[in-house]
């Protein structure tokens, strides 16, 4: 039996039931923030007066904050009505009248208010927005405990812009039957009690919360980090706590219940089942349920966050590490020693060299852009360079049985703010050793005949034949060029090798030469030599095969393209690339 959602999300029935969550929560929950705000800089909230119908902007010192707060995250869309700059700060700390401000604003005050709290978080109220780069760095790096210290904050799920409210009304989703209790369903009549309502069948879809606040990138660590959400979509409202998930509709889900319920194998969900917001919540408790030969797992939930956030939109390309550097200053802390690096993580750094752009070529067509923001230097090697809204995806993220065959020696980092190590990278050079082998282009016509071409060479322009086509011929230019063998799945049946591919970054004279990452490459063959049962075989060639296979769309493998590489094996295994060490920017 379902709960009735009401149609208007501003009635005092949902603002009931917003309360009696959060309530609910402080009474029974471990999940309220576990220190207060104790920020080095003063930090600005708005003050929701009770004897007063406006709001006014109040700053306090560093090392104080109000007791409780709430915070909100949502989606721009547009350039607000009201934000904070130098020529209004006063008259917002005079006091400002609520419809004055935008819709979205004006709904998280009402919100607020009925919950009984005094103090809102806005960025673009509460952060100056026409401030000095060193202003906005500053206070930029306080959203990570602004928000994971909260005591809620709320998201607008489905607002397209600050422009739009998040309480308008929501379709009527149910038809009220009138009976009375004496009578059944067949004597129906006006004069009977409105006990029941009926419904169509709820589409799950509904639960989803998709809409544009999750298409932004800075929305991203805003939904991960606090301990409280209190959602408001198109369709309901929704609590999420690390206790538990609260739906209008009536659904209450608890994580550890279904994790006690996969443990007692009564169909509940393992760690990696459940969400994104679910499992940050939890990674502290898994981290320690692991055993020492499995420790690289505690970095498989960073890949995923990658793989999510990297795909959102950012309207300045430049704020690509700091919208997320709240989220990996919490990550850094599952990890303990640890240190990050760009978007990367040094005690598994080999594995997180090796990421992809889903559904991207392995080789881009030279003189391309790369989605680089100017203003910023991001090193070739990190994910954080790619554009923003190209998925990037760590195929190694789920499997430990790796023999690392590269070794980082060096990295030397630079930061645009040096106290702030998880922002943005003014020089990165990163020194990698390995095996490897150095050839002058990328692709070479007439391979088949070429003789003098390695077999990895012979591969490489196979391979941006297949991808390219006629165009292969934009890649024969030469240069200067890098392969080093990184890693290889062990055991693995079809040896699966990946090579990391590298183009050199400065000119053919200088002292020391430099490289940028190109791409990789993953080498895999099936030697039927192997014992394997014959239904095993022919699956296999079934698969080899399939189009999806040829192309190197096969699941699990994506970007990286697969193509037969026993010949560079044989290479390999008859002469072994010179172990080299390479700077790479």
């Amino acid at each position: 039996m379902l709960n009735k959602v009401i149609p208007d999300p501003s009635s005092s029935q949902c603002t009931t039931l917003a309360v009696e969550w959060m309530r609910n929560c402080a009474d029974h929950h471990n999940c309220a923030a576990t220190s207060s705000l104790n920020l080095r800089s003063s930090t600005r909230f708005l003050y929701l007066d009770p004897n007063n119908e406006d709001v006014a902007l109040v700053k306090f010192l560093p090392h104080q904050a109000p007791r409780e707060w709430v915070a909100l995250s949502y989606r721009w869309g547009t350039d607000q009505a009201v934000m904070l700059t130098h020529s209004n700060l006063a008259e917002l700390q005079e006091g400002i009248q609520v419809h004055d401000l935008d819709h979205t604003i004006q709904d998280a005050i009402f919100i607020v208010r009925a919950l009984g709290l005094e103090y809102l978080w806005v960025d673009a109220l509460c952060v100056l927005q026409d401030g000095s780069r060193e202003d906005w760095l500053a206070q930029s790096s306080k959203m990570r405990e602004v928000y994971e210290k909260s005591t809620v904050t709320l998201v607008a799920v489905d607002s397209p812009s600050v422009r739009h409210g998040f309480l308008e009304p929501r379709d009527q989703q149910y038809v009220p039957l009138k009976w009375s209790l004496e009578s059944s369903l067949d004597e129906l009549d006006a004069s009977g009690s409105l006990d029941a309502y009926l419904s169509e069948a709820w589409d799950p879809v509904r639960d989803r919360l998709r809409g544009p606040w999750a298409e932004r990138g800075w929305t991203f660590q805003e939904g991960l980090l606090p301990n409280r959400l209190l959602y408001y979509s198109a369709t309901q409202m929704l609590w999420k706590c690390c206790a538990e998930t609260r739906y209008e509709r009536g659904l209450k889900v608890s994580p550890m219940d279904e994790i006690a319920d996969d443990f007692a194998d009564e169909g509940g969900r393992n760690f990696w089942g459940f969400d994104l917001f679910t499992k940050v919540k939890l990674m502290p408790r898994y981290v320690q349920t692991l055993a020492q030969d499995t420790r690289g797992e505690k970095h498989r939930l960073w890949y995923e966050l990658v793989e999510e956030y990297s795909g959102r939109c950012l309207g300045n390309f430049s704020d690509r590490s700091i919208a997320i550097s709240g989220l990996a200053a919490k990550y850094q802390d599952f990890l303990g020693t640890d240190r990050y690096l760009a978007g990367l993580w040094k005690d598994d750094i080999i594995r997180g060299l090796l990421w992809h752009v889903v559904d991207a070529k392995v080789f881009d067509e030279p003189n391309r852009d790369g989605g680089v923001d100017r203003v910023w230097q991001c090193p070739s090697w990190s994910w954080l360079g790619m554009a923003a809204g190209r998925t990037v995806r760590n195929d190694h993220a789920a499997y430990m049985d790796c023999r690392l065959i590269a070794r980082v020696r060096d990295i030397q980092i630079v930061y645009e703010k040096p106290s702030h190590s998880f922002g943005n990278v003014r020089q990165a050079v990163l020194s990698l050793q390995g095996p490897t082998l150095l050839f002058n282009r990328l692709y070479t016509a007439g391979w088949r005949s070429w003789t003098s071409l390695s077999a990895f060479e012979r591969h490489v322009s196979h391979l941006i034949e297949d991808e390219h086509g006629e165009r292969a011929a934009s890649f024969a230019g030469e240069g200067r060029f890098a392969a080093v063998l990184m890693l290889q799945h062990f055991p693995s049946v079809d040896h699966r090798l990946d090579v990391l591919v590298l183009e050199a970054a400065n000119g053919a004279g200088a002292a020391v030469p430099q490289f940028r990452r190109l791409g990789v490459v993953r080498l895999c063959y099936f030697d039927e030599k192997l014992k394997a049962s014959p239904g095993l075989l022919t699956r296999y060639r079934t698969v080899q095969d399939s189009l999806p296979y040829r192309l190197g769309l096969h699941p699990g493998f994506r970007r990286m393209k697969i193509t037969q590489a026993k010949a560079v094996f044989n290479e390999l295994s008859n002469q072994r690339w010179p172990d080299q060490t390479l700077l790479v920017t």
